[in-house]
C-alpha cells in the first residue's frame, strides 16, 4: 500500500470514529433524559406518600403523638434505594415502612383503628334440641290396613268351653259343642296437629318446611305409640285392657316375666314380646349375681345382652308405666292403619290469604285392637 492509500484509510477510520462518538453522545443524552424523568416520577411518588400519611395517619381524630415522627414520604426520600435511583445506579427504589395501615377484620374482633366487616355466619341446616325416642313398638306389632270408619271382629265368649268327650259305647250320642260369640268393633282415632308459618319465611329458608313436616310427622307417630300403650277415650291401649299378673313375693321382674309367659302358654297363648320402660330394662340387664360377686348376671358393659327375655323380643318404650312389663302374644293385637301420617300445607285456611300464612298439618287415623285381653299380661312385682 502506498502513502496515498494509507492516508485515505486513516481518513476513513477517523470519520467512522467521529460517527460512533456522535451516536454514543446521543445515547448518553437519551439516558440522562430518561433518568431525569424517573427521578421526577419518584419525587412525585414521595410527595404523594407524604400527603397520604398526613391525611390518613397523623390526621386521624383522637390520635396523639408524643413527638413528631417521619412521614412515609420522608422515610422513602431518605431510603438507600431512593438515593441509589437518583444517582443513576438503580432504575427503581423500594423500602420497608414501619407504619401500619388499618386492617379489615371480622365484626367483634376489631381493635382500635380496624375496619369491622360483618361476615355471614354458617348455619347448620338441622333442627337442634330435638330429642326423639325410638318408636320401635310401632314396628314390632302387626298392622292391619282398614278402609272404613269402623273395624269389626268376632270373639269367642268367655262362656265357651271345649266340649269334646270320649264316646263310651258305640252308638252313644256324641258330646255337643256350643259357639257363643261376641261382635266387637273398634274405631280408628284421628291424631293431628298443625303449625302456621309465613310464606316469606318458607321461601327464605328452603329447609324450614321440610323440618316442620318432619317434626309434625314424628309427633303424630309418637302420640300413636303412647295411645297404643296407655289408651284414651277412643283407643283402648294395652294397659287398659290387659290382664294384671303379679309375680310371687320376692320375685325379680325377670322371674315374674317368665312366670307370666308360662301361665300364658298353659292357656294356649304364645308370648312373643315383652314391652317395658327403658329404666326397667336397665335394671334387668345390670343385675349382679350377688353381694359377693360383682359380675353381671347376663352380659357386660362391653358385651351387652340383646333385647331378649326368655326367648321373647324386648321392646322398650317410655310410654309404659315404670315397674310394669307387658307380655303379649302379638298375634292377638293389631294396629289399625286407616290413614298413614300425611303432612299437608294449606294456604286457604282462616285468614291465611290476607296474612300470607301457610298452615302445615300432620294427620293420621289409627286404631288399635286387642282380640284377647288374656293374651296381654301386665306383669308387676311385690
Amino acid at each position: 500500500m502506498n502513502a496515498e492509500q494509507v492516508t485515505k484509510e486513516l481518513e476513513r477510520i477517523a470519520d467512522e470514529a467521529k460517527g460512533n462518538i456522535a451516536s454514543v453522545s446521543e445515547e448518553v443524552k437519551a439516558l440522562k433524559a430518561q433518568n431525569q424523568e424517573l427521578v421526577e416520577q419518584n419525587e412525585g411518588l414521595a410527595a404523594r406518600f407524604q400527603e397520604f400519611e398526613q391525611r390518613e395517619l397523623t390526621g386521624m381524630r383522637g390520635v396523639h403523638h408524643a413527638a413528631p415522627r417521619k412521614t412515609l414520604g420522608d422515610q422513602f426520600a431518605e431510603s438507600d434505594g431512593f438515593q441509589a435511583m437518583t444517582e443513576g445506579s438503580a432504575r427503581n427504589a423500594t423500602f420497608a415502612t414501619k407504619a401500619y395501615l388499618k386492617s379489615v377484620v371480622n365484626d367483634g374482633a376489631d381493635s382500635s383503628g380496624d375496619d369491622a366487616y360483618d361476615a355471614p355466619a354458617q348455619r347448620d341446616p338441622r333442627l337442634a334440641n330435638d330429642p326423639r325416642r325410638r318408636l320401635t313398638l310401632l314396628d314390632a306389632l302387626p298392622t292391619i290396613g282398614v278402609d272404613s270408619a269402623t273395624f269389626e271382629y268376632v270373639e269367642l265368649d268367655d262362656a265357651y268351653s271345649n266340649a269334646a268327650d270320649e264316646q263310651t259305647n258305640e252308638g252313644d250320642t256324641k258330646a255337643e259343642a256350643s259357639l257363643p260369640t261376641n261382635l266387637k268393633s273398634v274405631r280408628p282415632a284421628t291424631l293431628a296437629h298443625w303449625l302456621p308459618a309465613s310464606e316469606q319465611v318458607l321461601a327464605d329458608v328452603p329447609m324450614l318446611q321440610q323440618q316442620i313436616a318432619n317434626l309434625l310427622n314424628y309427633g303424630v307417630r309418637a302420640k300413636a305409640e303412647n295411645l297404643i300403650v296407655g289408651g284414651n277415650g277412643v283407643i283402648s291401649g294395652l294397659e287398659q285392657v290387659g290382664t294384671a299378673f303379679t309375680g310371687d313375693s320376692g320375685d325379680t321382674m325377670e322371674i315374674a316375666i317368665s312366670d307370666a309367659q308360662a301361665t300364658m302358654e298353659a292357656e294356649g297363648w304364645l308370648a312373643s314380646h315383652v314391652i317395658m320402660h327403658p329404666q326397667d330394662w336397665h335394671t334387668m340387664r345390670t343385675r349382679r349375681r350377688g353381694s359377693s360377686d360383682e359380675a353381671f348376671v347376663v352380659g357386660s358393659w362391653m358385651n351387652p345382652p340383646t333385647l331378649n327375655a326368655w326367648g321373647m323380643q324386648v321392646v322398650t318404650s317410655p310410654s309404659v308405666t315404670q315397674g310394669t312389663s307387658i307380655v303379649i302374644d302379638s298375634s292377638q293385637v293389631a294396629i289399625l292403619d286407616r290413614q298413614a301420617v300425611q303432612v299437608e300445607a294449606f294456604r286457604q285456611d282462616a285468614t291465611n290469604v290476607r296474612e300470607n300464612l301457610v298452615t302445615i298439618r300432620a294427620e293420621a287415623r289409627i286404631g288399635f285392637a286387642v282380640f284377647a285381653p288374656s293374651a296381654v299380661r301386665l306383669v308387676s312385682t311385690v
